[in-house]
């Protein structure tokens, strides 16, 4: 089976993205959850930044892996 994904160990090089995914996840997917309402959204995403995933990356308990197009 061939597959165009490589799957690697995140860096925080990568939290930006994974930041990204993360919030747009939470917004899009979540929608029954927080109603779109903007005070609960603020309060869910107040911890979902560059910075956060980047130290989030950084702990040496988690493992951190990345699926990336190969394009």
């Amino acid at each position: 089976m061939r597959s165009d994904l490589d799957v690697r160990l995140a860096t925080t090089s990568d939290a930006p993205a994974i930041c990204r995914v993360v919030r747009e996840s939470i917004i899009e997917l979540c929608f029954a959850d927080h109603q779109g309402d903007a005070r609960v959204l603020a309060r869910w995403l107040a911890n979902k930044t560059p910075d956060d995933v980047g130290r989030w990356l950084k702990n040496a308990s988690n493992i951190n892996l990345v699926a990336v197009r190969a394009d």
